[in-house]
Order: structure tokens, then C-alpha cells, then sequence
């Protein structure tokens, strides 16, 4: 395969490294513009700029499969207009969205396929307000596509408590129902004395509970005899780059569908946009 990364050069440099790791990949070659794209067999867009989505479906139209290496956007009206091109032309695309590429989560989805609950704890320590709202909504919309990918259902009905200090968001509280009957919900504080990152899925038979900053999983069930039993597994955060590119090779060479679609980014901002509509009244 070729491949092509459109990027700043310190940036794609290290998207080449993780590329030179995969036999399929013959060449990779790098360039910032994309009127400088040559016949390639699939692009990587690394692009955190207010245009990317632009930038992306400027690629797309010329057939290329790509992949976004981005934080993820909350622009349904964009990212509605990516999907339809990238289903009229038959063009994968995938989102970065590291939540569902972390092996932890990974793991997770293959034990558990539709939980009927999730729980996020995030807590960050004394987070500076100089922080603009497209940053401090990046740290619930990335849970939300989370619950989204994961529920793989309609969302029913969002719920939103926050709460304010001269006006400034200090904490929310987050219930998504879905379609399905199932249920994700986040507590989300900038206040707190100490860092806390947990994700807890569960159905009816089993918890799953992942230590987002050391990527631990612990497996809580009950046994026959009623005890409770514990299993720890650990995950290495250093393969998270190398398995979002891989499957999104495979997706392009073999059909398969990529980690976190057009259709993913579209559903996670609609139910972002309820999100925000509550958080607008509040």
C-alpha cells in the first residue's frame, strides 16, 4: 500500500513511524498540502485545526480513504455532510477517537457487547478557567461518543445537572437513555483534589471496570458458590496509535469496518448537541 500523511511534519513524522510497523505498507510519503496529494492507497489527515472537517471532505471527494487524527468534533452539520460523501462514494473513513482504540476498551467490547449500564468518574485537578469551552467540552465529548460507539442504540433522552462558579462550569452530571433500555452516565468534575479516571460497564452478569491512567481492567462477577470474584488484566497505552492505523488498513484493504465511522462521529455529536442545548439553559 502507499500511503499518504497531510500534516505538520513533527506531527506525521511520528504517524510514520507507527506505519512502518505494518508489511502492507510499501511507502509513505508526507505533505502539508493537499493539492500535493499523488495516487495513494489511503491518506492519514493529522489536522486539530477549526477546518479540518473542511479539509477532510476536500480529500474524500477524490476518492481517498482517510483517516482524521484529530480531536473529535461536536460539528453535526460538517460531519453530516462527510458521512453522505463517504457512503455515495463507497470511501471509508475513520475518526480518532481514542476512547474506542485503547486496547482496555478494546478488550472490553469483546467481553461485553451491549451493556445495559456504563459509568464514567472523571475528576481533574483544579483545571485552569482560561481553558476556552471548545477545550472543556472535549472532556465529556469524548466519554459521549464512547457511550454512543458502545450502546450501538438511539439515544431516547439526555438529562444535564451543572454547576457554575461566577459563571464558570465546575462540574456536570450526564444521564444518556437509550433506545435500548440501557443507560451511560458521567460525573465530570474540574475541582477535585485528585485525579480520577474511571469507565465501569456491566450487564447482568458481569462488571467491567478500567483505570483509565494505568489502562488496569478488573472483571467483577459472582461465582457459582455467590462469592464475589475479581480478575485484573493490564493494557499497554503504547499500542493505542499502532492499533487505531491497523484497523483502519484493514478496513480499506479488506472491507472491513473501521474502529469509529462516519456514523459514530455524526451520532456523537447529535447527541452532543442535546448536551449542550441543557447546558445552554443551565
Amino acid at each position: 500500500m502507499k500511503v499518504a500523511i497531510i500534516g505538520n511534519s513533527d506531527r506525521a513524522a511520528a504517524w510514520e513511524n507507527h506505519l512502518r510497523g505494518f508489511q502492507s505498507v510499501d511507502e509513505v510519503y508526507i505533505t502539508q498540502k493537499i493539492r500535493h496529494l499523488k495516487a495513494v492507497d489511503a491518506c492519514l489527515l493529522v489536522d486539530d485545526s477549526d477546518k479540518r472537517l473542511t479539509r477532510l471532505l476536500k480529500i474524500l471527494k477524490q476518492s481517498y480513504p482517510t483517516f482524521l487524527i484529530s480531536k473529535i468534533s461536536d460539528q453535526y452539520d460538517d460531519l453530516q455532510a462527510v458521512h453522505a460523501v463517504s457512503q455515495e462514494a463507497g470511501v471509508p473513513v475513520q475518526f480518532a477517537h481514542w476512547p474506542t482504540f485503547a486496547a482496555s476498551s478494546h478488550w472490553m467490547r469483546q467481553q461485553m457487547k451491549r451493556p445495559r449500564r456504563i459509568h464514567v468518574l472523571k475528576h481533574l485537578v483544579s483545571a485552569s478557567f482560561s481553558e476556552n469551552k471548545e477545550q472543556l467540552t472535549q472532556h465529556w465529548l469524548d466519554e459521549v461518543g464512547l457511550f454512543v460507539k458502545w450502546m450501538d442504540s438511539g439515544v431516547q433522552k439526555v438529562s444535564v445537572s451543572a454547576t457554575r462558579l461566577s459563571g464558570c462550569l465546575t462540574s456536570l452530571d450526564m444521564m444518556l437513555h437509550f433506545d435500548s433500555g440501557a443507560t451511560a452516565t458521567l460525573t465530570f468534575s474540574l475541582t477535585s483534589a485528585h485525579a480520577t479516571h474511571i469507565r465501569t460497564v456491566a450487564d447482568s452478569s458481569v462488571e467491567l471496570e478500567c483505570d483509565v491512567a494505568t489502562q488496569q481492567v478488573r472483571s467483577i462477577a459472582v461465582d457459582k458458590g455467590g462469592y464475589l470474584t475479581v480478575k485484573k488484566l493490564n493494557f499497554d497505552p503504547s499500542q493505542t496509535a499502532e492499533l487505531s492505523v491497523g484497523r483502519f488498513l484493514k478496513a480499506v484493504q479488506h472491507g472491513k469496518s473501521v474502529a469509529f465511522s462516519s456514523f459514530d462521529a455524526l451520532r456523537t455529536a447529535a447527541a452532543a448537541k442535546l448536551v449542550q442545548q441543557q447546558l445552554d439553559m443551565q
